[in-house]
């Protein structure tokens, strides 16, 4: 989270894993989650460590996972 502008990245800083957010009892992408409109906690923001079908609510899109790719 980029706390000057209140955006998710994609990745995380420090490792560049793949990030995601729990926010209203949804799994959100970045993009979805920045579009969202208010402010994003940080503790809302999470790593997708191993979950290969994690899937954002709004845009359906794939939230890759750091250690679990599917060959």
């Amino acid at each position: 989270m980029n706390n000057n502008t209140n955006k998710v990245s994609k990745y995380t800083f420090v490792g560049s894993y793949p990030q995601w957010v729990y926010l209203g009892h949804k799994c959100l992408c970045p993009d979805c989650a920045n579009q969202s409109g208010g402010p994003i906690p940080d503790s809302a923001v999470q790593v997708n460590w191993e979950n290969p079908d994690l899937y954002c609510d709004e845009c359906e899109g794939r939230i890759e996972s750091a250690y679990a790719e599917p060959a």
